[in-house]
């Protein structure tokens, strides 16, 4: 049975300070109502085998009210902490201790929802699930079982933190993520871009696989990469993407990868593969695999390549490289159609697209 059924329009549960606990098989509020403004605050929710609380409407598809949840916490349930439809808030809110669930997330909200200043801490699967054009901001992900945060199409997320899940940030295609951090994860990506996607003033640290894994299309700016076992940065088959003033640090792989038609400026690599604390293989600071490649203004220190074209990758351009302290400054394959600027071994550049070994 569930505890508290909203099944009206217009209703605003106000808990004052009070806990509802549960200790049942059912929801603890569950909102039947199809229409109309729901507002929940102010209180507790804890202690039921079934969700905290969750929208029928929502679940079955159907055109959900929007809901408000605000200066609540939810403990201690086996399902969805909360589970709502499109249009709904979520702000001041606390999930925690609901990682006995298989089949869901600590919140899953649907299309044109925001988050505000929301915590949730120890789900077995999703952290936070959001539809298309969600907006998140002051997030904070730990503990959680698969992504900590996935949001759909044309989302915004900011200042908001992952730690400890298996992997991090997934956007949807258009989507933009700002001054946002991942830490700490166990397997695939720190951040993951869809087609057009943008990330700035990001930072993603001490993952188990990449950092920062680029969509076609997508935009990187002002992030950071540092102790990763895979790939600082690495961009998707189609590419087309632009990495610019990031930095990447002690990575067991390459610094930063590419397919086709990337641009690379102005941005630092160090401590790549053989060279980092991971012991990997002979790496680049910045490898091209593909064509159509700009790499410009970038500085790669301490990897066993400088920058790094692949045999068959044509029609790169490599100009005002500085390589510092690796084996091999500069290995340029794949014939006479890339373009790369003169390389000085010895001393500084000079003309203006030299490339220079230190």
């Amino acid at each position: 049975d569930d505890v508290i059924t909203i099944s009206t329009n217009f209703v605003t549960l106000d808990l004052n300070g009070f806990t509802i606990a549960g200790g049942r098989t059912g929801v603890i509020i569950l909102v039947t109502s199809t229409t109309g403004d729901i507002v929940i605050k102010n209180g507790t929710v804890r202690n039921s085998s079934g969700s905290g609380i969750f929208s029928t409407a929502a679940q079955s598809n159907l055109d959900a009210p929007p809901v408000t949840v605000r200066d609540v916490r939810v403990e201690s349930v086996n399902d969805a902490g909360i589970f709502l439809g499109a249009r709904s808030v979520i702000e001041n809110v606390t999930i925690s201790g609901n990682a006995a669930s298989t089949t869901s997330s600590g919140i899953t909200v649907g299309a044109s929802s925001t988050i505000r200043n929301t915590r949730v801490d120890g789900v077995a699967l999703r952290g936070v699930n959001a539809g298309p054009f969600a907006a998140l901001d002051g997030v904070n992900v730990t503990n959680a079982g698969t992504e900590g945060v996935r949001v759909g199409i044309s989302s915004r997320i900011s200042n908001s933190t992952i730690s400890s899940a298996l992997s991090g940030f997934a956007l949807g295609d258009y989507s933009t993520i700002a001054a946002s951090t991942v830490s700490n994860t166990t397997s695939g990506y720190g951040f993951s871009l869809g087609l057009g996607a943008s990330a700035t003033g990001c930072n993603a640290n001490n993952l188990v696989g990449d950092g920062y894994v680029l969509g076609t299309a997508s935009t990187l700016l002002d992030s950071k990469a540092t102790t990763i076992t895979g790939n600082g940065i690495v961009t998707d088959l189609v590419g087309g993407s632009t990495i610019d003033r990031c930095s990447v640090f002690n990575v067991g792989l390459n610094g930063i990868q590419l397919s086709d038609g990337n641009i690379v400026t102005n941005s630092t690599t160090s401590l790549t593969g053989s060279s980092s604390t991971f012991g990997g293989p002979n790496s680049s600071g910045i490898i091209a695999t593909g064509t159509g490649n700009r790499i410009e203004g970038n500085r790669m220190l301490s990897g066993f390549y400088g920058v790094f074209i692949t045999t068959g990758a044509t029609s790169n351009a490599v100009y005002r490289n500085t390589a510092i302290g690796g084996n091999v400054g500069f290995s340029i394959n794949g014939g006479a159609t890339n373009r790369i600027g003169t390389v000085q071994n010895a001393g500084p550049a000079v003309g203006a697209w030299d490339n220079t070994v230190q």
